[in-house]
């Protein structure tokens, strides 16, 4: 369930969960021009992974008001998604390559939307979960 750029209590829109739109899962497909998410940064190969303000959490009126929790009394938000723990909002991020990096969130700056729907930024990018496009087999859905 990480980068789900549609939090709500009975759906999600994770983007690498989805096989009917692989197009979210893997980089951009070879010959596919520019902008093919229209400057969307939740989209985006190279946006920061979609991150729900504790605002918007909030507003479900649920048990906890942040994303950014751990399992605790049979419940957490998103589970499998990333958690900024680590000094100071940090999560740290383990690569296939055996390297571990520490990517922060900034819950003071905005990437997208409006009132309490906003996405806050966080240095984790989209692009380092989404793997290479397969060869064969596979085509953009034409939808986001």
């Amino acid at each position: 369930m990480i980068d789900d750029r549609s939090p709500a209590l009975t759906s999600e829109d994770a983007l690498l969960c989805h096989p009917e739109k692989p197009q979210r899962r893997f980089r951009p497909a070879p010959g596919n021009v520019a902008g093919r998410w229209n400057g969307d940064p939740t989209l985006e190969s190279s946006g920061p992974i979609a991150w729900a303000s504790d605002s918007w959490i909030s507003s479900f009126g649920i048990s906890y008001n942040t994303m950014n929790t751990d399992f605790g009394g049979g419940e957490v938000w998103n589970p499998g998604n990333a958690r900024y723990r680590h000094n100071g909002l940090g999560c740290n991020v383990a690569f296939v390559d055996g390297s571990v990096q520490t990517f922060f969130l900034n819950p003071r700056k905005v990437v997208k939307g409006s009132g309490a729907q906003t996405f806050i930024h966080t240095d984790f990018k989209r692009s380092m979960l989404q793997t290479k496009w397969p060869s064969l087999g596979l085509k953009d859905s034409g939808t986001d």
